[in-house]
């Protein structure tokens, strides 16, 4: 039996060599709370105090709880169906971007989005929207490591040919081990090891 060069297995394989991107935000949020990370170890280590002294008052669950909520933080890589419901006409998704971003997830967008987008009938007001709220380098490139996805993707999943540019979208959340967010679900529940992000 013929093996494809780059089947779901090595997919997986190079994404299990990555080191995740939620962890990576994780340990930075962590590193630039160097108070919070004080607070918890003393938490955990703390004596008794004595005999007339001072209780710590501080809520043994106060840290944790801040620490569980950096733990939950995510990469979301938005498609192009939220991007234009977001930024476009009545802006219908944009309360749910400004949600995530609040909560501290950051969101990004694949190089394949910004071309759907840039190629749509945009205003000048829509690209500077998109820019402002999102920033000048939230756009994720699409390189080697990506194609080689996206190609093994091609040949996993049925209708392929009808949904190309969104198999490269997939792959690009893949490859940085990101939650796809997308309008269009049915599209994408059957992308082996994609994870969806559903917003509240």
């Amino acid at each position: 039996m013929a093996v494809l060069p780059y089947a779901e297995a090595d997919v997986l394989t190079r994404r299990g060599d990555r080191t995740d991107a939620s962890s990576r935000l994780r340990t930075e949020a962590e590193g630039a709370k160097p108070d919070r990370a004080r607070s918890d170890r003393g938490i955990r280590g703390a004596r008794r105090p004595a005999a007339g002294g001072r209780a710590n008052t501080t809520p043994r669950g106060s840290s944790r709880a801040r620490i569980t909520a950096l733990h939950s933080l995510m990469l979301i890589h938005l498609d192009t169906s939220v991007l234009v419901d977001a930024f476009t006409g009545a802006r219908r998704s944009f309360a749910h971007v400004r949600t995530a971003t609040s909560e501290g997830h950051v969101i990004t967008f694949c190089a394949v989005v910004q071309y759907e987008w840039l190629r749509g009938p945009r205003t000048n007001d829509e690209d500077e929207a998109v820019r402002r709220f999102l920033g000048d380098t939230a756009v994720v490139g699409f390189g080697d490591q990506e194609a080689h996805t996206a190609a093994a993707l091609y040949r996993r999943v049925t209708r392929a040919r009808q949904r190309q540019a969104v198999l490269a979208v997939a792959a690009c959340a893949l490859e940085h081990n990101a939650r796809l967010w997308t309008l269009n679900t049915a599209d994408l529940t059957d992308v082996p090891g994609l994870t969806l992000y559903q917003p509240r």
